[in-house]
């Protein structure tokens, strides 16, 4: 192992410090974002220098930071000022730490990161370690190994290998991403096969990747929100998905013909059960790789895609990174050159379950621009969505060779490459509209491409459903918020209905609701009477949550918030909140704690500190401990936090069209609280340009004090509101005013007899008010 063991010069080259190492090496620190330092290991001599990687994750063009680094040579070290973080360089071996903060004398306090052997080489090997504080917790890393065992939230001790793998199910995704519960972010841009190690000494955690150049991230919070705030500046914002895909997305292997597909809508629409799209598998096709109908099963694609419009569905398609010989695609895809090569240059086939297949080698940029070339006529037919599976991918010869290198070396991020190609079809043939990808496999930047990951082929069984939670919060935190789960698992014995139920329960609180099994239905019919009441209301009850959950896509775009947050996310001052597995919270404001263990009359759920509102009953809950929670089959514990205002649509089939409606459920807490609902079209890339529609919903306990409350809604248009207004008792006199001209002045007689929409719910203890017509802004008054 060879590390750089001395400082010989260093010098600054436009925002730059470079440390040179003499013939060993040097390090080039560079600010690339406020708050973001790039460290490069960049081995050479005096006369030769090791080009530095293309990153496929990190695009310049978005750095944003230009501030040059203030050096303070202090003999033994040099203490570096850059854009938001303070690095101190020892000289004898190189050692670099990072504080928070720039422009000080000195830093105060312990340093967030420091390394401890720092970077090193040894051969075609390279890696980094750093000191492992007693505080320590990881966070993010993506998905470890499900058949390991219990699946945890916090990754401190672990060693996972960097290979992205489905065999055996399920998925494995690793990603070389992590946030510290301490208050700072790493990023490994190296795609190598690769391990971390996460302190499994005890003392020390580290990145060993088998090739490439180390270069990291040193990303400085010190809120872990500002630090997802910072990873998805550097990597790419997550793209806001179309607002169907946050409806529910009904799959199953498979549905075979377009009778079954149309049969199916018509029991979804006659059931009344909101439904935005239908996803078809492996039958849509004859072979792999044909990227075409096949027209006896599915005749006249276009019409029946048009007719599924015309209902508020979309068709999502299946596809796969291989193309077998039989392919109508294959003799192309050969001729051109773009499969994956053995080392002799020709074409590499082997043997898949499909059939004698190649890889496609998405690094090459002609064989991106093919694969977008096939999907113009599926465009063209309507098609709104790519289902790209097995694309770690599943099965790649280790002795196969790319454009851009060996299969070690482009495996990793290869998943990548293909949603590349995914994306210039979008760009080229279909502009206007936002890109939709459900992936099996992905690497930091897929994010930015309108991708979110699934967790694969998980089992049938309670277990699997547990590791879920963990799974979903996991790559969450590593900047992916689109990740969705096989609800009610995909290989197994039957699924039992308790098992859907609860399964769908915690899907719905998921950021994309998708049933999926193997040879099984997952239609909520198909379970019984009992089982499809139950799942219609929580189907229903996401729906009606959609302007809050919209309003969360917005902010994972503008700030790597993710919808599923850990409860250490928001609390991370409560040392209790940082190992829950079980639970999390759907945004800021809801509290969701699925049930995950068979025949389960009540659980354990932490409320951290504040008041909370029990969600089906609205009684208030005080936090900062541990309560059991009922948990009969048709319910899940949901908590709402006591200063929420959560904005709800109205029942529908699916989510098209505008909010002319909506239910502002509002939760008083101590103090002013406040809601901003975000819109736009739903469907364009229009929000990108600016075009989009914010209303800010406030609410204040009143001046005169005595538990009054005011309620303010920005510029209503021509909407109706509906207030629900939790409240321990009747109000005395309730004010409506536009523009400081009161309107309406109602008193306790007038709430009790449920007059023109405005009444008291004596049971429940909500006050509801209805307000339309009005374009300027509104002051309600609760006296």
């Amino acid at each position: 192992m060879e590390v750089l063991q001395e400082l010989m010069s260093w010098q600054v080259e436009g925002r730059t410090l470079v440390l040179d190492g003499g013939w060993e090496g040097a390090i080039r620190l560079t600010s690339v974002l406020p708050g973001v330092v790039q460290v490069v290991f960049r081995r050479g001599t005096p006369w030769s220098k090791e080009e530095i990687y293309r990153s496929l994750s990190v695009d310049p063009k978005r750095w944003g930071s230009t501030a040059a680094p203030v050096v303070d040579d202090r003999g033994e070290y040099l203490l570096v000022q850059m854009d938001g973080v303070t690095v101190r360089a020892e000289k004898r071996p190189i050692r670099l730490s990072y504080w928070a903060g720039d422009r000080v004398a000195e830093p105060a306090g312990e340093p967030l990161l420091t390394e401890s052997t720092g970077l090193w080489k040894s051969g075609w090997t390279v890696g980094v370690r750093f000191a492992l504080h007693p505080r320590d917790q990881f966070y993010g890393i993506g998905e470890p190994d499900q058949q390991a065992g219990p699946i945890p939230v916090g990754h401190r001790g672990k060693r996972y290998p960097l290979f992205h793998s489905h065999i055996p199910a399920p998925s494995r995704m690793v990603l070389p991403v992590l946030v510290s519960h301490r208050g700072y972010g790493l990023f490994i841009d190296n795609p190598w096969v690769a391990e971390w190690d996460l302190g499994a000494d005890g003392e020390t955690f580290g990145y060993t990747a088998q090739g490439g150049q180390m270069i990291y991230y040193f990303i400085a919070g010190p809120a872990m929100t500002e630090v997802l705030d910072r990873y998805t500046a550097l990597t790419g914002r997550p793209a806001m998905a179309p607002k169907w895909a946050l409806g529910l997305l009904q799959s199953k292997f498979g549905y075979k013909t377009r009778g079954e597909v149309e049969e199916l809508v018509a029991n979804f629409r006659e059931r009344q059960i909101p439904l935005d799209s239908v996803i078809l598998d492996l039958y849509w096709f004859r072979t792999m790789g044909d990227l075409c109908f096949n027209k006896e099963a599915f005749p006249d694609p276009a019409g029946m895609i048009a007719a599924l419009r015309e209902q508020g569905v979309r068709l999502i398609v299946i596809e796969e990174p291989y193309v077998a010989r039989e392919s109508r695609l294959f003799a192309e895809a050969d001729r051109l050159g773009l499969f994956g090569k053995r080392l002799d240059g020709s074409t590499y086939t082997f043997p898949f379950w499909s059939g004698e297949c190649g890889l496609v080698d998405f690094t090459q940029p002609l064989a991106r621009q093919w694969w977008a070339d096939q999907h113009k006529p599926l465009i063209d037919l309507g098609i709104a969505g790519w289902w790209t599976d097995l694309n770690e991918p599943e099965d790649h010869p280790q002795d196969m060779l790319h454009a851009d290198g060996a299969a070690p070396a482009v495996h990793n991020v290869y998943p990548l490459q293909m949603l590349r190609a995914l994306k210039l079809a979008n760009e080229q043939h279909n502009p206007q509209d936002r890109l939709f990808i459900m992936s099996r496999s992905g690497w930091p930047g897929t994010q930015a491409l309108g991708a979110g990951q699934w967790s694969g082929d998980v089992a049938t069984t309670w277990a699997a459903l547990a590791n879920q939670i963990p799974l979903g919060l996991s790559v969450s935190m590593a900047g992916m918020p689109y990740w969705n789960t096989d609800i009610g698992g995909f290989n197994g014995p039957p699924t039992a209905p308790e098992l859907y139920i609860r399964w769908m329960q915690f899907g719905a609180f998921t950021p994309l609701m998708r049933p999926h099994g193997a040879h099984q239905p997952r239609e909520p019919w198909a379970f019984g009477p009992e089982a499809e009441a139950i799942v219609t209301r929580f189907i229903k009850l996401r729906y009606r949550l959609l302007p809050y959950t919209y309003t969360l896509a917005r902010e994972a775009y503008t700030a790597g918030l993710p919808f599923m947050r850990p409860l250490f996310l928001h609390y991370p001052s409560d040392a209790r909140t940082s190992e829950l597995r079980d639970q999390y919270l759907w945004g800021r404001d809801i509290l969701v704690a699925p049930v995950v263990t068979e025949g389960s009359a009540a659980r354990r759920v932490y409320l951290p500190e504040g008041t909370w509102y029990e969600y089906w009953t609205n009684r208030r809950v005080s936090g900062g401990k541990f309560v059991s929670a009922a948990t009969p089959l048709e319910t899940m514990p949901l908590y709402v936090r006591a200063g929420a205002i959560l904005p709800l649509a109205p029942e529908r089939p699916s989510t098209g069209g505008a909010w002319e409606e909506l239910t502002l459920a509002i939760y008083p807490g101590e103090g002013e609280s406040r809601f901003t609902l975000y819109e736009d079209d739903g469907e364009t890339t229009a929000y990108e340009r600016g075009i989009f529609k914010e209303t800010e919903f406030v609410c204040r306990p009143t001046t005169a004090g005595k538990g009054g409350l005011t309620v303010e809604i920005g510029e209503a248009g021509s909407r109706v509101y509906n207030l629900e207004v939790r409240l321990p008792r009747r109000p005395s006199v309730i004010k409506t005013s536009a523009g400081g001209e009161l309107l309406t002045r109602r008193s306790a007689d007038s709430l009790a007899r449920a007059a023109g929409g405005w009444w008291y719910d004596q049971k429940a203890h909500v006050l509801h008010a209805k307000i339309g017509g009005i374009t300027s802004p509104i002051t309600v008054t609760i006296q």
